[in-house]
């Protein structure tokens, strides 16, 4: 299972909420000894999101906690670029880049009400096929999950307890 990791579920982020810290430690617990096989995904644009932590400790933390993901390489896309020489043949090219690798999906997740930041995220976890996004963001993501889930059918939005819940259940008997 791809489980795209929400900053807001990243290193020191995960104090602010003790209940979802604690899911997300026995979810990543139960994966290790069940071996569930959830890969625990994050991308270039959670770093983007850290860099704007201005406490220098603080974001050293967040960045601990983020390397513990793996990275999606597919987060963005080259539209172009620009070639600089020089008279003795030197030079180099400088690619223009956006931060989305899909601007139609980040489109439509903006359109819902989706905030840039949450909407960058949330594309590149449908772009690359991530069956599970989890989150804390009940203002934007959770908020819109339904209709979000009802236009991009291959995701399921949710808190790492809810998670949780759904991988501890116990199968009902028929008898």
């Amino acid at each position: 299972m791809k489980a795209y990791v929400d900053t807001c579920l990243v290193g020191a982020n995960r104090a602010q909420n003790p209940a979802e810290d604690e899911a997300l430690t026995a979810l990543e617990e139960l994966n290790e000894t069940r071996k569930l096989g959830i890969v625990w995904l994050g991308s270039n644009r959670t770093l983007n999101e850290i860099e704007l932590t201005r406490d220098p400790q603080k974001r050293e933390a967040l960045i601990e906690g983020a390397r513990r993901l793996e990275r999606l390489e597919k987060d963005h896309r080259v539209i172009g670029g620009q070639y600089h020489g020089d008279q003795y043949g030197g030079g180099g090219w400088s690619p223009f880049v956006v931060d989305v690798p899909d601007e139609k999906i980040f489109d439509a997740l903006r359109d819902l009400g989706l905030d840039p930041m949450g909407a960058r995220h949330l594309s590149v976890a449908i772009f690359n096929q991530c069956e599970v996004f989890l989150t804390r963001d009940v203002h934007s993501i959770l908020r819109h999950r339904s209709v979000i889930e009802a236009q991009f059918p291959g995701i399921k939005i949710m808190k790492a307890s809810e998670l949780l819940k759904d991988l501890t259940k116990k199968p009902s008997s028929s008898q």
